[in-house]
């Protein structure tokens, strides 16, 4: 009967309290020996022969055995046993390890698993190291935690090194890691990471134009910028799929060669950098449908992508999908011209803080953020009918494409429009901004409330001339009917109103009653319009329309 990798694992744990090297696992694995002889060969390694001295007694021998196997000395009573049947001859060393550990019970079984378990976990990342064997079986126990422990220290051992010499590595079935930098990323390096998804770091704090390594089965890289200007050319690296890039500030990225469409890029703890991404030609990105991942991470400054150097439209990127993660203050993205030309449409995820401004995209048709929890500064210079979704967080969104969308989303937005935008606020405080033809949606009754705090407005905080502009913008709320003289009314008080909580207090003392809409047309102070929407003489909605902002009744609109 063949001998399985568990047995020959065993033998290690007991003999050695380690795990099996790899290269020792496979050599006894493929002796064709039985379990038996396999233990009885131990004896004659070194190693064995430096542990286990002639002088030992059997007695501590026994003890060594128990100590390996289970964490705990024998019991007296066993020792005893095993002294006993070492002496009188009637079992080997070899034979009797065999039998403890076939013996094994409760606690003492799991713990034999269990270490098995670990060696095999080693031995299986293609490590050799009987140090490492050593250490990762320490403090392994009955618990699964324990073996957890062990199996990702041993995952930090799977760790391939380049150096200053030519390096052929092969790596192992895991996921492994391959580490160099400038000194050691030499001429003639060949790295092939073998299964799993391996992933290669590097420091690269010079300008690498020339193709001097080779990657195949790589698929991430970890590129880290420490000068002002770096480059690398990866035109040898035929199956990375995403990278990422960590720089300090100010820095110059450039990654050129890539020869396959990337899953993604990744830009982390950026201060503002140049990153500049080229392909090899234009074959490599083909059609029109193509999409650019990029990740922007744990960065405060704006982070400038240039993704192609072709001016042949089907060699660019029709769709960005961007996430942001862990961003703060000024952190976001601008294009080069090239990049943005044939865009139609950008998707944005993640949280944290995020500008995204772009300038020569104007055939951008959609911008979605709708995901995104963190505040967003958008704005795009496109001459389509744009959509534009905001997300949860306090939105700066401003559209410059006639018959356009803006929506704000949750959150205390500022949307502004252009000629003949339907501008929906959302949830939050919002502040709007239109122009010609603009139209100001209310898609539900809870999004926008009746005090200064919650109420969309038309002023501005900074106190710019900023306000509803009668007979040109227009309101429309979810639900209800267009003003007219049966639901609209303008107030009959002579009091000037200040806030909104004033008005709606005024509006709910009786002009509500039998009437939709009220307003109070404020002339040089600010303008607010009361909106009872089910009818019951309070108000349930309030704007703020700002100074001079007076309303009609005409410029409230069926929606």
């Amino acid at each position: 009967m063949a001998v399985t990798t568990e047995q020959v694992a065993e033998l290690y744990v007991a003999f050695f309290d380690r795990a099996p090297d790899a290269d020792g696992l496979a050599y006894w694995v493929e002796t064709g020996l039985t379990i038996e002889e396999i233990s009885s060969s131990f004896f004659d390694q070194e190693e064995t022969q430096t542990k286990y001295p002639e002088s030992m007694t059997d007695a501590v021998f026994v003890n060594e055995i128990y100590v390996n196997m289970f964490n705990h000395a024998g019991d007296p009573d066993g020792i005893t046993y095993w002294e006993n049947e070492l002496v009188t001859g009637s079992i080997t060393r070899a034979n009797m390890i065999l039998a403890i550990a076939n013996g094994a019970l409760d606690t003492d079984q799991t713990i034999l698993d269990n270490k098995t378990e670990v060696g095999l976990y080693f031995a299986d990342a293609g490590l050799n190291d009987v140090e490492q064997a050593a250490e990762i079986m320490s403090d392994v126990d009955e618990t699964a935690g324990s073996v957890t422990i062990a199996q990702n220290k041993t995952d930090s051992y799977a760790l391939y090194k380049l150096t200053a010499q030519r390096d052929i590595i092969t790596a192992s079935e895991k996921d492994d890691t391959i580490t160099g930098d400038t000194t050691t990323y030499t001429s003639g390096d060949n790295i092939d990471g073998g299964e799993g998804n391996d992933t290669f770091e590097m420091t690269f704090g010079a300008l690498l134009t020339d193709p001097v390594a080779t990657l195949t089965n790589v698929e991430n890289a970890i590129l880290t910028n420490t000068t002002t200007a770096a480059s690398i050319n990866v035109v040898n690296w035929d199956s990375i799929e995403n990278i990422t890039l960590k720089s300090v500030a100010g820095n110059a990225n450039t990654i050129s060669g890539i020869t396959k469409e990337l899953g993604n890029v990744t830009v982390n703890g950026s201060e503002g950098n140049t990153v500049n991404v080229t392909f090899v030609d234009d074959t490599i990105i083909e059609g029109t449908e193509n999409n650019f991942n990029l990740t922007i991470e744990k960065s405060s400054g704006v982070v400038e992508l240039f993704t192609n150097v072709s001016t042949d439209e089907t060699g660019l990127f029709e769709e960005l999908t961007l996430e942001s993660l862990s961003n703060t203050g000024d952190a976001g993205l601008t294009l080069d011209t090239e990049s943005a030309s044939a865009l139609k449409k950008v998707s944005l995820t993640g949280d944290g803080e995020m500008a995204v401004i772009l300038t020569d995209a104007t055939k951008v048709e959609e911008f979605d953020a709708s995901a995104f929890t963190g505040n967003l500064t958008y704005s795009s210079d496109s001459t389509k009918e744009e959509m534009i979704k905001g997300g949860s967080g306090d939105d700066e969104l401003t559209v410059t494409g006639t018959l356009s969308e803006i929506y704000g989303g949750a959150g205390d937005d500022m949307l502004t429009g252009v000629t003949s935008t339907d501008i929906y606020g959302g949830l939050g405080a919002d502040y709007l901004i239109g122009a010609t033809g603009s139209i100001f949606k209310i898609a539900s009754y809870d999004e926008t409330g009746i005090t200064t705090e919650t109420a969309d407005r038309f002023t501005d905080d900074t106190g710019a001339d900023q306000h509803f502009e009668t007979g040109t913008d227009k309101l429309a709320f979810i639900g209800l009917e267009a003003g007219s003289g049966a639901n609209f009314i303008n107030n009959t008080t002579t009091t000037t109103l200040t806030t909104v909580e004033a008005a709606v207090e005024e509006a709910n003392k009786a002009e509500l009653a039998g009437k939709t809409y009220v307003a109070y047309n404020g002339g040089t102070s600010n303008s607010y319009l009361v909106i009872d929407a089910d009818g019951d003489g309070e108000a349930d909605m309030a704007i703020d329309l700002g100074e001079d902002g007076d309303i009609a009744l005409t410029d409230i609109v069926a929606y």
